[in-house]
């Protein structure tokens, strides 16, 4: 679908994003944790133009009825849902890249 999408963040993302951007700021440094949160905050207004253009999260494929997308910012990987009637996208949780695929998978179903 062309045009513009809402936006929505859920708790769960927001409370991923702020467990991250502590523990940057503890063990790296604020301007390290502002630059990521800046860097995240970006690619999430990205998803308001095309957010089918990013590709689906692989470890949820064979999940019948599961439509989850990604965007990666950083080193860390915006998982979202998109619906198309409203138009909306809702962004479920934000994740390092690193974490495995059974972590992912465990915190999308």
């Amino acid at each position: 679908m062309a045009g513009t999408y809402t936006v929505t963040v859920t708790p769960s993302a927001i409370a991923d994003l702020q467990e991250a951007l502590n523990y940057i700021a503890e063990n790296q440094s604020l301007t390290s944790a502002n630059s990521i949160q800046d860097e995240i905050l970006n690619a999430i207004e990205r998803l308001e133009k095309m957010p089918e253009s990013h590709p689906p999260v692989r470890e949820t494929h064979d999940v019948v009825g599961t439509k989850y997308r990604r965007i990666i910012a950083g080193n860390y990987r915006i998982i979202y849902q998109v619906d198309e009637l409203r138009p909306e996208v809702f962004v479920i949780r934000i994740l390092h890249v690193k974490r495995g695929p059974d972590f992912v998978r465990g915190a999308l179903l």
